[in-house]
């Protein structure tokens, strides 16, 4: 997956939302509604997106492709895959099992998990985020900063930023975070968490996580061709995995 040159100018465009008029109509909230009702309650679509993960002590960047269906019960099932650098995953999750396959120019790994949660305690969790997690906080007018609408490409967008402080006990978080949403669809351009834990004499964690959206499709019905595929690249991992 190729990063288009549209992320480049939106990138731009958030980082000097700063410098935009701040808009905080009741109108404006509507596109973060609707982008959160997308990633929360559609049946069935694909995100093809640029993930950035990085700490103190490390940085990672994946492609990833993920198509995703939600069942009677809502529960999330995908097929998922990541590109990093040379090495090239496949993950599906469907009938409460996760299989991988993960692979290079000369190595082949695979494994197979019964699991009601795929990827908990796992950094690939934030691959399933958007779909499973995502909590975007940016309803309460009394908090948030809505700007001005900005252009990006063709492509009209409303950019949003909060910043959430809480403390348990002597743990402190704190939170920033940035949504570009494409208004003709509601769809989302952007996400960013920088998120900061610490006490008074020391910092616990300080981590940053950017969602790129490259391109995305939800649908209210699950799609049978998203569903075929999920079901097929089970089937076909499946396979793999038995026989080695």
């Amino acid at each position: 997956m190729i990063l288009k040159k549209r992320f480049k100018l939106l990138i731009f465009f958030v980082f000097c939302s700063m410098s935009l008029m701040a808009q905080n109509t009741t109108d404006d909230k509507n596109a973060f509604y609707e982008v959160q009702n997308k990633l929360q309650n559609s049946k069935s679509g694909f995100l093809n997106f640029r993930l950035n993960y990085s700490t103190d002590n490390f940085e990672f960047f994946w492609d990833a492709e993920l198509n995703f269906i939600r069942n009677s019960e809502n529960k999330l099932y995908f097929y998922l895959k990541t590109y990093e650098d040379i090495f090239v995953n496949e993950f599906v999750y469907f009938n409460d099992t996760l299989l991988v396959l993960a692979e290079d120019k000369d190595k082949k790994a695979s494994f197979k998990e019964a699991t009601q949660k795929p990827f908990e305690r796992n950094i690939r969790r934030e691959f399933i985020y958007l779909l499973n997690n995502v909590d975007l906080n940016f309803i309460n007018l009394e908090t948030v900063n809505i700007y001005d609408t900005v252009w990006i490409s063709n492509d009209a967008a409303k950019v949003g930023e909060i910043m959430l402080m809480s403390q348990k006990v002597d743990m402190h978080t704190k939170e920033f975070k940035q949504i570009v949403a494409k208004l003709e669809d509601y769809s989302l351009l952007f996400y960013k968490i920088d998120r900061l834990m610490y006490t008074d004499t020391n910092v616990f964690l300080k981590n940053t996580k950017e969602y790129l959206i490259d391109s995305a499709e939800y649908y209210e019905n699950i799609n049978v061709a998203i569903n075929n595929l999920i079901e097929e690249k089970y089937t076909e991992l499946n396979k793999i995995i038995d026989d080695n």
